[in-house]
């Protein structure tokens, strides 16, 4: 009897833990490329907290551009500065950790693939899930931007 209460509470237990990871649905990487102005590849080198989110748990990161697949423009007028030894621009990006958005946390050094919009306060936000760097998803994300099929 205590082995089947046990193994009873186990089960309930993981059930939850699968509800739980499950409430947080994502789009397509397609649809949320259509959404973004701006899809690029960086790696975070400060984080801080935004003083208009932080009740919230958001923060902020300044992201060095490694490459940008979309929305040249726009990152181009909101380059903070361009870093003097690799020639890599500058941006901020608020939204981070922001609840409505699955995978949303950075720490200092991730090298990433963030999906962003031009923000209310003129700072880059994050739009949607941030997606590891692999080669997979790099060429994924190369092709949904430029609208070819990735196979």
């Amino acid at each position: 009897m205590f082995f089947l209460v046990h193994l009873l509470s186990f089960l309930l237990l993981s059930s939850m833990v699968q509800i739980c990871h499950a409430v947080c649905l994502d789009r397509s990487l397609e649809e949320r490329e259509e959404m973004a102005n701006v899809v690029v590849t960086g790696t975070v080198k400060k984080v801080m907290l935004d003083d208009r989110d932080s009740n919230r748990g958001m923060y902020k990161s300044e992201i060095e551009i490694k490459r940008v697949l979309k929305g040249e423009n726009v990152v181009n007028q909101l380059a903070n500065f361009i870093d003097p030894v690799r020639q890599h621009k500058m941006v901020m990006v608020d939204g981070f950790g922001d609840p409505h958005i699955c995978e949303n946390e950075v720490h200092v050094a991730d090298t990433k693939i963030f999906l962003l919009n031009k923000g209310y306060n003129g700072e880059l936000r994050l739009n949607s899930s941030i997606l590891p760097i692999t080669v997979v998803n790099l060429n994924y994300a190369e092709a949904v931007v430029k609208g070819s099929n990735h196979c």
